[in-house]
């Protein structure tokens, strides 16, 4: 009983920093030109009522411990949050295209996805689509590597 009520605080102080994160983030994207902020606050809002909600699941202790466990295991989370922290600073080294490819094959390795050629096919594509329709629909700057794009 004990390891179960533990594990529900930890999870419960996981989502209560992820709707902190949301927030802090949810100010600083204030900061940013008219044009590139949109995004950016949409991300936030939604990570910030996300981990509100998820915060919110465990008064009481109405979560079910299963499922928590099966959805949310320490090692896939510990990845998660060092890869995000990671992606902004390859961001600069590698341009947007390259670091977001990578960062979705590691998190679609670390959730055992089965098909790789799904795997490689939407890393692929989700990033590059992303950049073209940025950079030509919406005139927007992304960060670019050593490689143009």
């Amino acid at each position: 009983m004990q390891k179960k009520e533990k594990a529900t605080g930890i999870q419960f102080l996981f989502s209560v920093f992820v709707c902190a994160l949301g927030l802090v983030s949810f100010f600083i994207a204030l900061s940013f030109p008219l044009r590139g902020k949109i995004l950016p606050l949409a991300v936030t809002i939604l990570l910030a009522v996300l981990g509100g909600a998820e915060a919110w699941s465990y008064r009481e202790g109405r979560k079910d411990m299963a499922s928590l466990k099966k959805l949310l295991e320490d090692k896939v989370r510990l990845f998660t949050a060092i890869s995000l922290i990671a992606y902004p600073i390859l961001l600069n080294f590698l341009g947007f295209v390259v670091a977001s490819v990578l960062l979705m094959i590691a998190l679609m390795l670390i959730r055992s996805v089965k098909n790789k050629v799904v795997m490689i096919v939407l890393s692929l594509a989700i990033p590059i689509t992303v950049y073209v329709l940025f950079t030509t629909v919406a005139g927007v700057k992304m960060p670019v590597g050593p490689w143009g794009f």
